[in-house]
């Protein structure tokens, strides 16, 4: 810390992975106060209701039917931010593409969060991502199905 002269009082600063245990250390006759000077950072997993954290960057993912603003939380001298999985809206009845079918399993309810495929009829090509998401009442953007459009050419003859 430097300075050792009775009554010193220094700020300080701990390596990565510790925190300090107080805004400044005093310089006593047993040496600096308070001791420990340093603490070490214990990241225990937050518990956070109908949400599962993975990976240790703490992203965050809110069971089915739950949202959050947050996606990942940061973990501050030992302590978590608390984000908070709410209940999500559900959607309504799937949009209909033309010339497409559905080929998940028809559901009565549709929770936040839960997706669905499209797949077009044949002769009919996918335009856009045949899996669309339900997110907070609304369904992603969906695919369309487009048909080949066969030009035929003619010759005309003139005689003059």
């Amino acid at each position: 810390i430097g300075d050792k002269k009775l009554g010193a009082k220094k700020p300080y600063r701990c390596e990565s992975g510790y925190r300090e245990t107080a805004a400044e250390a005093t310089c006593t006759r047993d040496g600096w106060t308070p001791k420990p000077l340093c603490a070490e950072i214990v990241y225990e997993e937050p518990n956070i209701p109908n949400a599962e954290i993975t990976g240790e960057t703490a992203d965050v993912e809110c069971d089915p039917g739950f949202i959050s603003n947050e996606r990942f939380i940061k973990c501050i001298n030992g302590n978590w931010e608390k984000p908070v999985c709410k209940e999500g809206v559900p959607c309504g009845i799937p949009p209909n593409v033309k010339n497409a079918v559905i080929t998940s399993k028809p559901e009565e309810f549709y929770p936040d969060g839960s997706s669905l495929t499209y797949e077009c009829q044949s002769p009919y090509s996918i335009s856009g991502e045949r899996t669309v998401s339900c997110r907070n009442g609304t369904w992603e953007k969906t695919p369309t199905c487009q048909g080949e459009v066969l030009l035929k050419s003619f010759k005309t003859f003139y005689r003059f």
